[in-house]
Formats: C-alpha cells, sequence, structure tokens
C-alpha cells in the first residue's frame, strides 16, 4: 500500500524527492524480504544469500545515519487515502499530505474503477445540480464504465488549507475518451474523514 501511494504522489507531482527517497527505501525491504524468501526454499542459494547481506547491511547503515548528517527530517511512507492513521497533521500541512489522495482519486477514475473512485468521496460530499447522493453515483458509474478508454492528466497542483481538516486543491484537468474530451481548471474541497483525505465538494474554477 505505500508503494501504491507513493507512486500516485510521484505521478502526481514528479518533484516530490522525498516520495521518490521513500520509495527506494520501500523496494530496498521488499527486496530484502524477497531474498529472505528465497533463502527459505533454498538454503544452498549462495547468490541470495549474498545479496540479502548486501540489502540487509544498506538498511543498517540508513537506519543508522545521524539526523546531522541526513539532513532535514524524512517522513516515513506516504499512506493511501484508505490507509488508516491515526490522527490528522498537528499543524497545517501542504500539498504533499494531499497527493496520495489526490492520486488514488484520479488513477480510479482513469482505470475505471467505480469502487475506488466512489470511496474517494466523503460521506459529507455535496453532488452538483441538486442531484441526490444515490442519483449522482448511477450517474459517475455509468460514465466511468461506458468508454472503451479514459485518460486523465492532472497538473499544477496548488492546496490552500482552511485548517488542518480541511483543504481546497485547484489543478488543470485534461481529460480524454472515446466519447469526449475537456480541459478544465478545477477546485476539489477535501475533508479529514474516518482516517483519510476525502472528497466532500468540487466544481470548475471559471
Amino acid at each position: 500500500r505505500a508503494r501504491d501511494a507513493l507512486l500516485d504522489a510521484i505521478h502526481t507531482h514528479p518533484s516530490y524527492a522525498t516520495a521518490h527517497e521513500n520509495l527506494g527505501d520501500v523496494y530496498a525491504k521488499l527486496a530484502s524480504i524477497a531474498y529472505d524468501e528465497a533463502l527459505r526454499l533454498d538454503g544452498s542459494n549462495a547468490s541470495a544469500r549474498s545479496k540479502l547481506s548486501l540489502i540487509d547491511e544498506f538498511l543498517s547503515v540508513a537506519s543508522d545515519i545521524p539526523a546531522s548528517d541526513a539532513g532535514p527530517a524524512v517522513p516515513g511512507p506516504v499512506p493511501p487515502a484508505s490507509a488508516a492513521v491515526s490522527q490528522p497533521p498537528a499543524a497545517v500541512p501542504d500539498l504533499d499530505a494531499l497527493l496520495p489522495a489526490l492520486g488514488a482519486w484520479s488513477r480510479a477514475w482513469s482505470a475505471a474503477d467505480v469502487g475506488g473512485y466512489l470511496a474517494s468521496y466523503a460521506t459529507s460530499f455535496v453532488p452538483p445540480r441538486g442531484l441526490s447522493r444515490v442519483a449522482w453515483e448511477r450517474e459517475r458509474r455509468i460514465r466511468l464504465t461506458k468508454p472503451r478508454f479514459i485518460e486523465l492528466e492532472i497538473s499544477d497542483a496548488q492546496a490552500s488549507f482552511r485548517d488542518p481538516r480541511r483543504a481546497d486543491v485547484t489543478f488543470t484537468q485534461v481529460y480524454r475518451s472515446d466519447l469526449y474530451e475537456d480541459e478544465v481548471l478545477k477546485r476539489l474541497r477535501f475533508v479529514w474523514e474516518d482516517r483519510g483525505w476525502k472528497i466532500t465538494a468540487e466544481d470548475e474554477v471559471q
């Protein structure tokens, strides 16, 4: 889940250096687990033993680097929007805190993953045009599954926080499918709900 969340963050914000570093740590740990399993299955595998030793040495050295040598403190892997997190940020966060939720929403839309897409919305979400939540979900289900393909690009994302639990994210959205395409400036309003960032409103910025 951490790997997928970091890939979402990097897809949405390619210059997010912390996410790239954390992704490297995740892959190193996954490699350690894989080599360990290879040795469990074949204890005579000298190649796997050598690689596991190198990975474990790398992880040990990385964990021992003093804060003064490591530069600014680096947070752990960013959890996906659906992952359990005990508390929202104590101080007003920045755009990076919202990238996993934004990435999960856009990826679910592109993949026509109706369940994942709808899960990105808060229970307090207010559908547009006066639609009921049931009617809006039915409409979105059709719009996600009717096209043969969907391509969604997000760029120039900016966030503003009203408080640590409420934020607005504006971005340029380019939508393409075999049925329709457009480019709009969009705004998603997020709220901290059920231990994650969820969308409570959305509109186009004129």
